[in-house]
């Protein structure tokens, strides 16, 4: 039987074909799992006799245990197989970890029976034999690792996240390296836990964890952290809709949720150069709707561009009162000595897009009396209210003096 698999794995077989003989002699139910806890294989009845034991929920209980583990993970150093007991769910399992030319690729895990302590020895050199063919395996090809956090995109992501400055060819190389296209469409994400008593505790455990269900949930994307900080990229259908945005967002918050992470996206865009800017869109988002809308979890950069625009201007150091369009100072003094509501008017009118029934209405006065104002603006300023340059200027300037006041 030895043989027949080394036969097997000489000549490329796929793993199912391979795992079918290896089966045939430990017939156990057993799981391969990557450095990331990623599944590379499990056994076909391992669902039936796990739920049978663990009900529907399992995966994700031994799971979300042995991610946050910090005893399983340590684990990894180990070159001799060992036993590892869950408590919370009365599981044992025996392990070996999948080490080749030195270095940890995965691990072995074979599920003891309910109240059973340890393997029979037999049980127990089978399972280092199947290691041995599972390190065959990886040398091959054959079976084939997860993206690893070390890997070409992951490290320009780290670059990105530090606050470098990549070159095109870093880029390319980078988006090449998962056979992603240089001008596809992308969106960039920036998420970060919301606060929470105690939360800290569980950084070093929580944000590896959140990066590997992101890449899980959705395949094609990249996801690193910093600290408290998660830059996610995803790569997105080009065919892919309003409906389709919509869904993937309305998933996403979701997830967010059932997670309790806040998240900002920049617009998405149809070149991998744009990377950086985006990640500050995404950033901007994130601070920018959490200063507007705290019990908010997601947050779109087209949302708040206006916003960001405003908070930029501001930013150079100029007076608000100096950037401002001349006339509305104008309007603002008369309003002080007259107890008129001029400066009001005229933000109500841009706001309804110059549509004088609108105005008047929002402004609860007659289309006469409003007509009489908007003539006292043109008379006071020298305004043109059908000047689309002005007009604009104007609309900056009444959200320089919002922005200002906050």
């Amino acid at each position: 039987m030895q043989n027949e698999i080394l036969e097997l794995i000489l000549s490329q077989r796929n793993i199912d074909e391979i795992m079918k003989k290896v089966q045939e002699l430990l017939r156990r139910p057993f799981i391969i799992v990557d450095r990331d806890m990623l599944s590379l294989y499990q056994h076909p009845d391992i669902a039936v006799l796990m739920k049978e034991e663990l009900g529907e929920n399992y995966p994700e209980e031994i799971m979300e245990e042995l991610l946050l583990s910090k005893e399983f993970h340590e684990a990894a150093k180990k070159r001799e197989p060992f036993y590892y007991w869950m408590n919370s769910v009365e599981e044992g399992s025996y392990c070996v970890n999948i080490v080749a030319d030195g270095y940890y690729y995965a691990r072995l895990v074979v599920y003891l029976d309910r109240g059973s302590n340890a393997l029979s020895s037999g049980e127990e050199q089978i399972t280092e034999y199947i290691a041995a063919v599972i390190v065959q395996m990886i040398r091959s090809g054959t079976m084939q690792l997860h993206y690893s956090d070390k890997d070409r995109l992951h490290t320009f992501c780290h670059r990105l996240l530090d606050g470098l400055q990549p070159d095109v060819s870093e880029i390319r190389a980078a988006v090449e390296s998962y056979h992603w296209e240089l001008n596809h469409r992308y969106q960039v994400l920036c998420l970060e836990p919301y606060h929470a008593v105690g939360w800290d505790t569980q950084v070093e455990n929580t944000m590896p964890n959140m990066t590997r269900k992101l890449e899980q949930l959705w395949k094609d994307s990249c996801a690193v952290f910093s600290g408290k900080r998660i830059l996610w990229i995803l790569y997105l259908p080009l065919s892919e809709g309003a409906d389709g945005a919509y869904e993937r967002s309305q998933k996403l918050m979701v997830f967010l949720r059932e997670n309790v992470f806040r998240a900002g996206a920049s617009s998405p865009f149809r070149d991998a150069s744009f990377f950086a800017s985006a990640m500050k869109e995404a950033e901007a988002a994130l601070l920018t709707g959490t200063d507007k809308e705290p019990s908010y979890w997601y947050y779109r950069f087209d949302d708040f561009r206006m916003t960001y625009m405003v908070n930029a201007i501001l930013e150079t150091g100029i007076d608000p009162l100096l950037l401002i369009h001349p006339a509305i100072p104008v309007l603002m003094e008369h309003d002080s000595t007259h107890e008129s509501e001029l400066t009001d008017t005229l933000r109500i009118f841009l706001k309804n897009r110059q549509n004088v029934t609108q105005t008047a209405k929002a402004l609860f006065v007659h289309r006469t009396t409003l007509f009489r104002w908007l003539n006292q603006i043109r008379d006071l300023t020298g305004l043109d209210l059908e000047n689309t340059e002005q007009m604009l200027e104007l609309e900056m300037s009444y959200r320089i003096l919002e922005e200002h006041k906050r």
